[in-house]
């Protein structure tokens, strides 16, 4: 509920991430930005269902939409672990990523917020940590 909420109260903002410092992807309407190593977040999301924590990659997911109404089944669906197209999401893969927004935005990482920022740079360093599970 809580992202069914923050999305209620957010407004979009023009941007671009650039990936890898070479490509550069620019958005009119982005209501929010989060990155993972891994496929699910915050209980059971699955915004970047084809995260591998062993690759040494991030996958940025960019919730970008003229309407928020149409962004809320998109949270709703991305509960399910299969892939499924959402329309105004768009998932990048890359090592590095930087992200600018004109407004301040949520950011999150891997479920964990960021709190809202206007620009933000993120990277996956392979075999960093090692994790039991």
């Amino acid at each position: 509920m809580g992202g069914i909420w923050q999305l209620i109260k957010a407004k979009p903002s023009k941007g671009y991430i650039l990936l890898d410092r070479t490509r550069k992807v620019e958005f009119n309407h982005m209501y929010f930005v989060s990155a993972h190593i891994h496929p699910s977040e915050g209980g059971g999301f699955y915004f970047a269902p084809e995260a591998d924590p062993g690759d040494g990659k991030l996958e940025i997911c960019v919730a970008s939409h003229s309407s928020k109404l149409r962004l809320i089944p998109m949270l709703i669906r991305s509960r399910l672990p299969r892939f499924v197209k959402r329309k105004g999401v768009r998932v990048y893969e890359c090592r590095e990523a930087r992200i600018h927004m004109d407004r301040p935005a949520p950011i999150h990482t891997d479920g964990e917020i960021c709190r809202f920022q206007s620009d933000l740079e993120i990277q996956c360093i392979e075999k960093k940590i090692r994790v039991i599970v």
